[in-house]
């Protein structure tokens, strides 16, 4: 509950901070007097300078730190308020900019304004509409902080008095698409009077005196920067090794190697044998390994590069690592060994390189149907969560529109590539190349109906086509066993992976965790590959209404192929009445659309079910068959206190509409008694009618079959609220979250055990929660996302 007294309080605040700002605030139209035009800066001084003059004011050792755990865990992603990314010097020298990228309605597609891609200077920047946060006039001690809006904004609010409140007031707007203030240096004074609670870090807790004084003398010694280091010879060593292997020349490794940059053009790539925790993009090139980079920009990765030869190069990965976009995958050399086994073997040929015409490179059936199928499939096999992780990790997953397309936890597993392989999946793709062409090809379309009246068209022929090759193919014969399922080589972690949806963000896990989920997918190439063209290669997050919508629209498509794949691995009465059961009140449009169950031969399925539940008694015949290794279900965490390991458990088995007062995703620590800590995620998952609906998404929520997971670790990137709790008190909060009866409820169980956002620890609790990520997995390991944490 909010208390009475806010309003007043507020008040008091604006006269306070009249009085404190009041003269500190320069006029607008006094800066060029004062301090001359605007110019951009050049902040990088020689070590030896820096050495001399300021040691302890170098932005990578003393401010970047501050700014790091304070400020990116806001300003760091492709939706940072006021595309204000705070995660580099570049990202603060190109400052802010009013227009907001994710824009659901516009018309027209917008210019791209990706950092590191779309302009080479602060000129440029600011043609682009950006408006700088630093000074960039007379560089002295004094103009340095009163033209700095990030000086200013920390001093606005280092200067406010603390809320104590539970709940910050309604003056406060965190909601997703909240307007935007972006205030320059010239009209800070007006806004601030207009918006006098908008000191950052906007609605948490003030920086310390200590931080805040740090950043203070960093900006009035002009925000110095010292060079990078150099690359060690390690790191030189290895790109030279895996520059010449991305480059060569035959036709063959031109052709592999485009398709492994459009799978890892967004991946944060590191070499086994580099311990420097670095990381490297791969990119566009139009120069030769050898030669300074200089980048192809084009919206996709798979546009025309408008060059005569295209080379992939590595590019160290510059600014801090966020978990919300962290895809962290190894180099070394085995699996390089991998990729000249699977593509650059003597089994084929390839006779051209294809066109980067928009009709063919948004399709990878065209593009690379050279390179073996089950060659690519393997590819993406062999990292699978990653390869998936593209889609909850990549542009596309901001907001409720792009994931009401999934349920809310579900389990994947994949077909063998082996088998896939003996049913002619080459053959069967090249012949259907034209049907499975994805909507990237309309990108432009304002009108969306016209083009997925089309898409429709076309998939409905291609699953026509799917099920009359598989019907010709399994004619007379028991194929589809468990053996159509992929088994990861007895060893691979991605053979079987959990998703959870967190309502507008997600995360991908390797094994099946929490209970048995509502629905499953099993993929295959075709699938997969679609999946990541869709919304990873070919999603273009500044494109207009129509490519968003149609984007959303055929992931439908998709995601009733995944799941429907999985029902034919059922009984065929039960699998069809278990299809009904996913998508209620939309049988007649879904049911007939995607499975049609007179094509499921009687003899077809060979998989022996002792149960009345075959769905669920699936993956335990998975594990008996493979191992529990992979395939063993995970319903609580795993951990050596027994009196934890059981309260868990009961909370991870309450259930019903009492969850529904609980956030998306939780972050709860528990000190043990020995005053150790560990850590769990308790992700709650709604049931859904059917996820076919784009908008009145909670109508189409039953209450009463809400479930929640608890997960050892962290498992998100946008935590909503946080729990710490004491080991003999997490009866005592099972019993509270298993009677939560309303808003009053839960706002008792947070002030008992909650650290809110006004909480005095608040930022003592986020760096621990850090440090643990850093701890347990130094590799995947980011900053988490504050943008969506809650006020209750």
């Amino acid at each position: 509950m909010k208390a009475p007294s806010s309003k007043i309080k507020i008040l008091k605040y604006v006269f306070l901070l009249l009085i404190f700002s009041g003269c500190a605030v320069l006029v607008e139209n006094k800066f060029d007097e004062l301090y001359g035009p605007q110019t951009a800066q050049n902040r990088v001084i020689q070590s030896r300078e820096l050495a001399v003059k300021t040691p302890q004011m170098d932005y990578k050792h003393e401010a970047k730190g501050v700014l790091d755990k304070r400020c990116v865990v806001c300003h760091s992603c492709w939706d940072s308020p006021c595309q204000l990314k705070l995660s580099s010097i570049k990202g603060i020298d190109r400052g802010s900019n009013i227009e907001t990228i994710y824009n659901g309605a516009r018309i027209a597609t917008s210019p791209t304004t990706r950092l590191f891609m779309d302009a080479d200077s602060i000129a440029d920047w600011r043609k682009m509409g950006f408006t700088p946060v630093l000074n960039e006039r007379q560089q002295s001690p004094e103009a340095n902080l009163a033209g700095s809006v990030l000086y200013q904004t920390l001093k606005h609010k280092n200067q406010q008095p603390m809320i104590h409140d539970n709940i910050l007031p309604d003056e406060f707007d965190f909601s997703l698409n909240r307007s935007q203030h972006c205030p320059t240096i010239e009209n800070y004074s007006k806004h601030i009077l207009k918006n006098p609670l908008a000191g950052m870090p906007y609605g948490l807790p003030k920086i310390s005196e200590a931080d805040f004084n740090t950043l203070k003398t960093w900006i009035e010694l002009g925000a110095k920067v010292s060079k990078d280091k150099a690359l060690s010879n390690t790191q030189l060593k290895e790109i030279e090794q895996w520059e010449h292997f991305f480059n060569g020349d035959s036709l063959k490794s031109q052709l592999m190697n485009r398709y492994i940059y459009e799978h890892l053009f967004l991946a944060h790539l590191y070499f086994e044998s580099d311990e420097s925790g670095d990381f490297f993009n791969v990119v566009r090139s139009s120069t030769a390994p050898g030669l300074p980079i200089k980048k192809i920009r084009t919206r996709r990765p798979y546009d025309d590069p408008k060059v005569s030869r295209v080379y992939y190069r590595l590019e160290k990965h510059v600014g801090t690592i966020v978990v919300k976009t962290h895809l962290a995958y190894r180099l070394n050399k085995k699996r390089m060994q991998r990729w000249k086994t699977l593509f650059l073997n003597d089994s084929y040929q390839v006779s051209h390189l294809p066109a980067y015409n928009k009709e063919t490179s948004s399709n990878p059936f065209k593009t690379f149907e050279e390179l073996p199928v089950t060659s690519r499939y393997k590819f993406m096999l062999d990292e699978a969560r990653f390869t998936l992780m593209g889609f909850i990790k990549g542009p596309v997953c901001r907001g409720q529109i792009a994931l009401s397309v999934i349920n809310d936890q579900f389990w994947v597993v994949f077909v063998d590539p082996d088998e896939a392989e003996h049913l002619g999946t080459a053959e069967f793709l090249k012949d259907q190349e034209n049907n499975l062409s994805l909507p990237t090809e309309q990108s432009t379309t304002i009108l969306p109906l016209p083009t997925w009246l089309s898409m429709s068209s076309r998939h409905k022929k291609y699953l026509k086509a799917r099920r009359e090759v598989l019907d010709k193919l399994l004619e007379g014969k028991d194929n589809v066993s468990l053996d159509i399922i992929w088994d990861g080589d007895k060893s691979n972690r991605n053979a079987a992976l959990t998703i959870f949806r967190h309502f507008d963000s997600a995360t991908v896990e390797y094994g099946f965790l929490g209970k048995q989920p509502k629905t499953a997918w099993v993929l295959g190439y075709s699938t997969l590959e679609r999946i990541h063209y869709l919304l990873v290669a070919g999603y273009d997050v500044y494109g207009n209404a129509g490519h968003q919508l149609i984007t959303r629209l055929y992931m439908d498509f998709l995601r009733m192929e995944s799941e429907s794949a999985f029902i034919t691995l059922m009984p065929k009465d039960y699998g069809k009445a278990l299809f009904k059961n996913w998508y209620k009140e939309v049988e007649a449009d879904i049911d007939n659309y995607v499975v049609d169950y007179d094509h499921l031969e009687k003899n077809v399925v060979n998989i022996k079910y002792k149960t009345d539940k075959p769905n669920e008694e699936f993956f335990d015949l998975l594990a008996q068959k493979n191992g529990d290794k992979i395939f063993g279900k995970t319903p609580s965490p795993q951990i050596n206190n027994s009196k934890i390991q059981n309260e868990l458990k009961l909370l991870g088995d309450i259930k019903g509409a009492t969850l529904s007062h609980l956030s998306a995703f939780s972050i709860l620590r528990v000190q043990e008694k020995d005053k150790s800590y560990s850590v769990y995620s308790l992700i709650k998952n709604r049931y859904h009618k059917n996820v076919s609906s784009l908008l009145n998404e909670n109508k189409n929520i039953i209450d009463e079959k809400t479930t929640l997971s608890v997960v050892l670790g962290i498992r998100g990137s946008y935590p909503n609220t946080f729990f710490d709790i004491k080991e003999g008190d997490l009866n005592d909060f099972y019993k509270k979250v298993s009677m939560l009866s309303n808003e009053e409820d839960y706002s008792e169980l947070l002030t008992l055990y909650g650290v809110r956002r006004t909480s005095e620890n608040f930022w003592e609790f986020t760096d621990w929660l850090h440090q643990n990520l850093k701890t347990v997995q130094p590799k995947e390991s980011g900053l988490l996302d504050l943008n969506r944490f809650d006020n209750r």
